[in-house]
């Protein structure tokens, strides 16, 4: 099957034609939501030195853009409702802090809702690492009662949301990735921007994922000073930031090139 089109558009919030929401049902004028939250990309990206591009890792071949990467996905009520979590990320991010509060959950669990729902949308199926479509949708529906009801339940514990720090390095802030990701027991979304990484489980057969510190609750907490988890799925985030690093470099040397000529 071939790739689905997918809009990257610059501007943020715009409407589109009448549709049904992708997280209520409702028909509305859907708009054109944010997968990464909007602050990231007005407050971290386009101060930047280096002309207010990032670098996306989320396309193959990964591209230097500034960009943002937006779908049509939410009503303005639901728009609202992630705004809140969005900002509240933000003032969190900018503070500098490592105690959160029970909107963390939230947060996190809308970034791989939209991740999700938006590989759902654009990509091959083949992409999601044999994951099947019920599995997709059971996934999607579970994150969609928890963000519209707030409600934690059986199913949200099989789809845990995991929160790691991925470096203060100014250089890797300026990427950002997408992906959905297999180390063998774990099937997860991650999403990463900035000096954090967000992961949400779609299927494991991983049974110690209580133990792990990187796992959020629908409570207060605060981030551990390293990240803890399964073996395989650290070493596959690991892997996975080296090869943004080596795609980074790359980008790096092209530039150089460009400029010397």
């Amino acid at each position: 099957m071939s790739r689905k089109s997918s809009p990257v558009k610059e501007g943020w919030g715009h409407q589109v034609a009448m549709k049904k929401c992708h997280l209520c049902d409702t028909m509305a004028t859907l708009r054109e939501s944010h997968i990464i939250p909007d602050w990231y990309y007005r407050d971290e990206i386009r101060d930047f030195k280096h002309g207010g591009q990032f670098i996306d890792m989320s396309r193959e071949p990964a591209s230097k853009h500034g960009r943002a990467i937006v779908y049509p996905l939410l009503c303005d009520a639901c728009e609202q409702r992630f705004g809140n979590w969005d900002n509240a990320a933000k003032r969190f991010v900018t503070a500098g802090e490592d105690a959160y509060g029970p909107w963390m959950l939230r947060f996190a669990t809308s970034i791989s809702w939209r991740v999700l729902k938006y590989f759902s949308l654009t990509r091959d199926p083949a992409s999601l690492h044999g994951v099947s479509h019920g599995e997709t949708q059971e996934t999607l529906d579970c994150w969609r009662d928890f963000l519209l009801h707030e409600k934690l339940s059986r199913r949200l514990s099989r789809h845990t949301q995991h929160l790691m720090r991925v470096g203060d390095d100014y250089r890797l802030r300026r990427i950002i990735g997408l992906s959905f990701e297999d180390d063998g027991s774990t099937h997860f979304v991650y999403a990463r921007f900035g000096a954090f990484g967000i992961a949400g489980i779609v299927r494991s057969t991983y049974k110690g994922w209580k133990t792990s510190k990187s796992r959020l609750y629908g409570s207060s907490g605060k981030l551990p000073a390293a990240n803890y988890g399964p073996t395989d799925f650290l070493r596959c985030l690991v892997a996975l930031e080296k090869e943004y690093e080596r795609r980074l470099r790359a980008h790096s040397a092209q530039d150089r090139t460009h400029s010397a000529r």
